[in-house]
């Protein structure tokens, strides 16, 4: 099996720039109260929630909580959902223990899926071994670290849950001033 390989700085780069993008499309709601970003907060760390986004609808206000994965692979048609996010260590991956309630899977400038991470899971935990396993290999320092998840087809689960994901367009207004067209 041939690994890919990451570095933690162009992932984090790239999260970092997803969360943007999430973070600009929130703001475009009429819902939205608040949004808050929690990533360094080692509470909400603990716990693999990168958002806490206060909506108002009908008078009623909620706090959503927000895992978000950015993917650049949108032509392969699957989700990855990591299972294990270091093998060495056989640390759960985010999939599996994150306590948010919506999974916010960025498909960088393409779309964003929002889905029910407690049905999603329980449904994939159900079918897991329907799925091919892979791994990707993290450099750190002198080493590196191996990530395990599955592929899974976005056809597929949007199939078996289709109240639980929704999909959303990318629009450029996501986008800092500095990089619109």
């Amino acid at each position: 099996m041939r690994l890919k390989s990451y570095s933690m700085k162009d992932a984090s780069e790239t999260a970092r720039i997803g969360t943007e993008h999430i973070v600009s499309y929130l703001q475009t709601q009429s819902t939205t109260v608040h949004i808050k970003n929690v990533e360094d907060d080692e509470e909400y760390r603990h716990k693999d929630i990168d958002l806490i986004w206060t909506r108002e609808f009908k008078g009623v206000r909620k706090q959503v909580l927000i895992e978000i994965k950015v993917d650049n692979y949108y032509e392969t048609g699957n989700y990855f959902f990591e299972t294990l996010s270091n093998v060495e260590k056989n640390t759960p991956g985010c999939f599996m223990y994150s306590e948010a309630d919506y999974f916010f899977y960025y498909f960088m400038h393409r779309e964003i899926h929002v889905i029910d991470l407690a049905a999603a899971r329980a449904w994939f935990v159900q079918n897991i071994n329907h799925f091919p396993r892979k791994r990707t290999t993290t450099p750190v320092g002198q080493g590196f670290y191996h990530t395990e998840g599955c592929l899974v087809k976005r056809a597929v689960l949007q199939a078996a849950l289709p109240q639980c994901v929704r999909v959303i367009a990318f629009s450029e207004c996501w986008l800092p001033q500095g990089q619109r067209r």
